[in-house]
């Protein structure tokens, strides 16, 4: 094999993973969507919590949720500061004071909320 056809292939062989490697580490970093998380949120989140305000529904207001620190709600819970980690679970387990809301919500779906209530 002449040098340049070991050249193309060498070059096309690494071009090769590296698109592999880009698509793979997208697809493990896929972030949600906050245009269906709004959707989401509407279907399943609104009706007890504000999006717009930190004024309580019958949960707290999530008005700039992930910026917030340690802090005691109205009724003397408290609450821990915000990550995606804890606010996933906390949909999808519920704790005393929420349901398990987020126990019917697709992967992609609860990504896609996440995404949103960075928005807030």
């Amino acid at each position: 094999m002449n040098l340049w056809k070991r050249t193309g292939l060498v070059l096309f062989g690494t071009g090769l993973l590296a698109v592999l490697f880009v698509s793979g580490a997208a697809a493990q970093d896929k972030k949600g969507d906050a245009k269906k998380g709004k959707e989401v949120f509407a279907a399943n989140c609104d009706i007890c919590h504000n999006a717009d305000s930190t004024e309580d529904k019958v949960g707290p207001g999530l008005k700039g949720l992930f910026s917030k620190g340690p802090h005691k709600l109205s009724d003397g819970t408290e609450h821990k500061t915000h990550t995606d980690a804890n606010i996933s679970k906390q949909i999808v387990e519920g704790n005393a004071a929420m349901p398990p809301v987020g126990s019917g919500l697709s992967k992609d779906e609860l990504a896609d909320l996440l995404a949103y209530l960075h928005t807030l």
